[in-house]
């Protein structure tokens, strides 16, 4: 297992080599989880959180409203699924990594990106865990887009992860 130092490391790295560019180019930048490291994490999802929190504290230097987000893929379904897995069992959930597998995705955006609304967009709290810290939180949304709907296509499910504030 890698260590929440080796998160605070990649994410460091990554703030440098390009995430810093992306945010100042387009108001975001993203990588996922198994892109920050050789040795993806099993337990990807408070990892991601790691990540987030220390890129988030690197950005915050010339960005100080930045938002730091981890994403965490629940699949697409046909109805539009108003249940979520609890955070602890997110955090808790060994992660499969390989092509075309969706995996956690690690972000620092601007306010005024978060949280676009789409064509039934449903979004719902999700109670934050104890493992979290206190400028987390969490939420569980299930939408898609006009142009998905117009073509029958599935709803994609995330839970999201919110870094508001770094204690």
């Amino acid at each position: 297992m890698i260590s929440a130092q080796g998160a605070e490391s990649a994410a460091i790295q990554w703030w440098g080599r390009s995430g810093a560019a992306e945010l100042r180019d387009q108001g975001w930048a993203q990588i996922d989880v198994d892109a920050l490291t050789d040795e993806p994490p099993a337990p990807a999802v408070a990892w991601a959180l790691e990540a987030a929190q220390a890129a988030l504290g690197v950005a915050r230097a010339q960005h100080p409203l930045a938002v730091g987000l981890v994403t965490v893929p629940l699949g697409a379904s046909k109805l539009c699924v108003t249940e979520s897995p609890s955070v602890d069992e997110l955090l808790a959930t060994t992660w499969t990594y390989g092509p075309g597998l969706e995996v956690p995705g690690v972000y620092v955006l601007q306010p005024e990106l978060l949280d676009p609304r789409e064509q039934g967009d449903v979004r719902l709290p999700l109670e934050t865990s104890a493992a979290l810290s206190t400028g987390v939180d969490a939420y569980y949304r299930c939408w898609r887009s006009a142009e998905d709907a117009e073509h029958g296509r599935e709803y994609d499910r995330t839970v999201y992860l919110r870094v508001n504030d770094l204690t």
